[in-house]
């Protein structure tokens, strides 16, 4: 993960703050860009028409959903992390994605270069890097090094609800009630699916059976 300097807090009044590197416009502020050197050593809010509700940062972008349920991204997204369409790699300051507009979107994971965003109604939706089969979408791409720079649906395993999605550098972990999914990279064993290797990555997802009946609170992803 490179340059992934910079932080993102949320107020309780829906304000959101950032601050460290702002090298790939990572902050949302555009004038930090232009400091020397580029970054915010104190926090400074992040200007939204709207409500923030949750955020997450990735490498060299930032995400956040509003109160709304629309998703804001700004930074800089050479693996369409960004959403906005393959001719979008850069942007200054927040923007929403067209492609999720009207969704109603609860929250969004971000890895270093994907984001997966999880509706209100449980559905998944994933765009940005997937080198490593991170977006979960299996036979969706006719390859596991492609990237989608638009949100495409996620489809889980027997179509189950999603109630809280997380993502590490290279992969992706779907909650669900009494079960855990895993897509993408696995050579370290972080999908737990009791396998390791790099042969045992996975571009679609696949069932974490030592979780299977448990009731989850909160989970987290890792580098």
């Amino acid at each position: 993960m490179r340059n992934s300097w910079h932080t993102l807090a949320l107020g309780s009044g829906g304000e959101l703050y950032a601050w460290g590197a702002a090298n790939h416009h990572q902050l949302g502020i555009p004038e930090a860009a232009e400091e020397k050197p580029p970054q915010l050593n104190a926090p400074r809010c992040v200007f939204l028409d709207q409500r923030v509700v949750h955020a997450a940062a990735g490498a060299t972008m930032s995400a956040c959903v509003t109160e709304g349920g629309a998703v804001y991204t700004w930074g800089e997204g050479l693996h369409g992390e960004l959403g906005h369409g393959a001719a979008t790699t850069s942007l200054p300051s927040p923007v929403a994605v067209a492609r999720l507009w009207g969704l109603r979107v609860a929250s969004v994971a971000v890895g270093a270069h994907h984001c997966v965003a999880r509706l209100r109604n449980g559905q998944l939706m994933a765009w940005g890097d997937n080198r490593h089969g991170q977006l979960g979408l299996g036979a969706k791409l006719s390859g596991s090094g492609e990237s989608l720079s638009v949100p495409t649906p996620i489809d889980l395993p027997g179509g189950k609800p999603c109630r809280l999605v997380v993502a590490g550098t290279t992969h992706t972990l779907a909650l669900c009630a009494g079960a855990a999914f895993g897509a993408g990279r696995n050579a370290e064993g972080q999908l737990g699916i009791a396998e390791k290797g790099a042969s045992t990555t996975r571009a679609a997802f696949v069932e974490a059976r030592a979780l299977k009946g448990v009731r989850f609170l909160a989970a987290a992803g890792g580098a």
